[in-house]
């Protein structure tokens, strides 16, 4: 491809500073090459930085810190002084910097290793990932990145800008910014290009410009330009031995021979444009991550039936006596950040923690609506706040009457909710089922407790989030059920094909009797014809799984999972109790639970 006189040009560049990109390049190393050098199709384009954190009473070391000072980051004594492998010197007395980024060669090793500076991963809560550096009191937020070309090779260690400074601040430090940028090509007519041989250099926004254009050979160096060879060679080392040795040199076993060429040959041309600059990126006016400054909060509430709101900061006293009212997305909305946690704690109120904050203690009141004392919320970090604002709703119902029971007149409803008592009665209900029949009634399954987890209230926040929860409930109990060995114990007559729900039945049915056992397992097959609900049941056996399962039609989404859940929940305490013999109708099973 021809280049001309505008490929080359790097204004676009020039004008945008990388202090003001939302990703700082803490160390940048790229070069992206077309064709071998020396051919007519050769060209590269080079962008490189390399960067210090400079304590601000010591400036002058950035000041004269540029891109040829970026030397071997290793350990090195001065004086019976040893100085770090992150230590920039410079040239001033008791004056030091940091790297932030320390690349390290390891021999035999093809790719060099680019770390980044354990204390500002350790400042900020950084945990690595691959090749990702995530914050995870922030929703995992990826806060530094390394890039590699396609050889594996890093080409950029970037950090989020708003981190940054919120580190540099607590360091009292600047980051000093040596930056360096090229475009470079072989071609056989300059064209348009009017770069003088020699070069020009000029100053150009707060950096230095330099373009330069002049003719080659085939092996790039300068066209026409006379070069000298002297050769030294030595004469008395016999190649025949097998252990030579080479006495030192004299004039008698030393041959020398010198010539000179011109270099030419097919004449081509080399163009190249630089631009190098030194720049500041200057520290936050705050470090409330790293140092906990406190900062004026940018987030309100509405605490009020006519809307009116509260700042977060005016709410963070726990003697302020208000509360505040959420939708119910909130719940799903946090959990999906990695680390955060549900728990129950009565059949209407939990703790919802994320891995910055203890929990939060919640409510949901007859309308559906998560209802929080306002001190709990208003005392989260801002991002959290944030979080928590963008599900804010005016009052509507009351406040939760077990959240208000338990804060207020300190007294805990004497109540569970399923979700609390799903993953215990299963294992119960399971145990139960081995020591009647002697064999387990679940398979083992690797992924039972993370399914467990999220069958929950909050996933029926719509009707796809019903049959999903739904489809869970299913995945826990009739698709967990070992159908071979459950029909061991009642065989299906011949000819009749059982699923696991069915095979489960008649084993209630041997322990007490098949009206009892078939409408024990009702709910469970209500549930899996919900979870079939996907393949488009017909609304009639729709509505007649609502009717087995005591949902009404015209609930709130939320409420038809509770229904679903509570039923479902209450289904397997029946089975549990059936097969001790402690079930109205069981038999006795002559063991304990």
């Amino acid at each position: 491809m021809t280049k001309n006189k505008a490929w080359f040009d790097l204004g676009p560049h020039i004008k945008r500073t990388y202090a003001k990109a939302t990703w700082i390049p803490l160390r940048l190393y790229e070069t992206i090459k077309v064709g071998n050098f020396g051919d007519d199709d050769y060209s590269a384009i080079f962008a490189g930085v390399h960067s210090l954190a400079v304590p601000i009473e010591h400036r002058s070391i950035g000041e004269e810190y540029s891109w040829s000072d970026d030397h071997e980051h290793r350990p090195w004594t001065e004086d019976a002084t040893y100085f770090p492998a992150d230590t920039y010197k410079g040239n001033f007395e008791g004056a030091f910097a940091t790297r932030l980024v320390l690349r390290q060669h390891i021999p035999g090793e093809r790719v060099d290793v680019w770390h980044l500076h354990q204390d500002l991963v350790i400042g900020l809560g950084l945990k690595r990932e691959g090749d990702f550096w995530l914050r995870p009191d922030e929703r995992c937020i990826d806060v530094a990145r390394l890039r590699r070309n396609e050889e594996g090779r890093p080409v950029a260690l970037e950090m989020r800008s708003e981190f940054l400074r919120d580190y540099l601040c607590a360091r009292g430090c600047a980051l000093r910014l040596a930056t360096y940028r090229d475009k470079d090509a072989i071609l056989s007519e300059l064209g348009d290009i009017d770069f003088p041989s020699e070069g020009v250099e000029e100053d150009t926004e707060n950096g230095k410009l330099f373009k330069r254009a002049w003719a080659i050979d085939s092996m790039g160096s300068p066209f026409g330009s006379g070069t000298s060879v002297f050769k030294v060679s030595r004469n008395d080392v016999d190649p025949e031995e097998d252990v030579p040795v080479m006495p030192p040199e004299t004039d008698a076993n030393t041959e020398s021979e010198n010539y000179a060429f011109t270099r030419g040959g097919q004449k081509r041309w080399r163009a190249i444009t630089e631009f190098r600059r030194d720049e500041w990126l200057e520290p936050g006016g705050a470090s409330p991550r790293v140092r906990w400054d406190k900062v004026p909060s940018s987030v309100s509430f509405i605490v009020d039936s006519d809307g009116s709101r509260m700042n977060a900061d005016d709410l963070d006293d726990e003697d302020i006596g208000r509360w505040l009212w959420f939708s119910p997305g909130i719940v799903p909305s946090l959990l999906a950040q990695p680390g955060s946690e549900l728990q129950w704690y009565t059949r209407d109120t939990g703790g919802l923690s994320t891995p910055s904050d203890p929990s939060v203690h919640f409510g949901l009141n007859e309308s559906g609506l998560v209802t929080v004392y306002a001190y709990d919320v208003a005392r989260l970090p801002e991002w959290e706040r944030r979080h928590w604002s963008g599900f804010n709703v005016t009052p509507e119902g009351k406040v939760s009457a077990e959240l208000l029971s338990s804060q207020v007149r300190v007294k805990v409803a004497e109540t569970q909710a399923p979700e609390q008592v799903f993953a215990e009665i299963r294992t119960r209900a399971n145990l139960a089922f081995e020591k009647r029949f002697g064999v387990p009634l679940f398979r083992q399954h690797d992924q039972i407790d993370e399914i467990l987890a999220r069958i929950h209230r909050f996933r029926a926040l719509d009707e796809p989030g019903l049959l999903s929860l739904a489809k869970d409930i299913a995945r826990v109990t009739a698709d967990a059920i070992d159908v071979a060995k459950v029909q061991s114990v009642v065989p299906p007559p011949s000819g009749e094909k059982r699923g696991s729900l069915k095979s489960l039945e008649a084993a209630l049915a041997e322990v007490s009797n098949p009206d009892l056992a078939h409408k024990t397992m009702s709910p469970n097959f209500a549930a899996y014809d919900l979870r079939l609900d996907d393949a488009h049941l017909p609304k009639s056996d729709r509505l007649a799984s609502f009717q087995i399962l005591e949902i009404d039609e015209s609930d709130a989404w939320m409420a038809k999972g509770f229904k679903l859940l509570d039923e479902t929940v209450l289904a397997w305490y029946r089975i549990h109790s059936i097969l001790i013999g402690q079930f109205p109708g069981s038999k006795a099973a002559g063991v304990g639970d």
